[in-house]
């Protein structure tokens, strides 16, 4: 009698383990592929050395090159490099760039 409540489900029209499996494989074949694996994390020496993450280098110890200013950008009076209209760190607008200076040009009369 303690298993006469046993499949009634499967048999009442429920789930069967065969939808389940076919469920499963349908999700694993959407799933998108994993991503190309990336450069590695860090700077690289001109030594060659690559993959370094502090200040020097791993194997020369020459230190970490300083970074090239982005095209356009600007030093603010904080000492921030920025590249829009206002300081990133103090938020002070950018300076107006300087008047252009004209040298007079003399005609000869003569």
């Amino acid at each position: 009698m303690a298993f006469m409540g046993m499949n009634m489900a499967g048999a009442a029209g429920g789930m069967n383990a065969q939808n389940l499996y076919q469920m499963g494989a349908q999700q694993a074949a959407a799933q998108p592929a994993p991503a190309p694996a990336s450069a590695p994390a860090g700077w690289t020496c001109s030594c060659g050395q690559t993959g370094n993450t502090g200040k020097f280098c791993a194997n020369c110890g020459s230190p970490k090159p300083a970074p090239t200013p982005a095209a356009g950008s600007w030093v603010c009076s904080c000492g921030t490099s920025n590249t829009g209209k206002f300081c990133s760190n103090c938020g002070s607008p950018k300076p107006a760039p300087a008047p252009r200076q004209v040298q007079p040009v003399w005609l000869d009369p003569g």
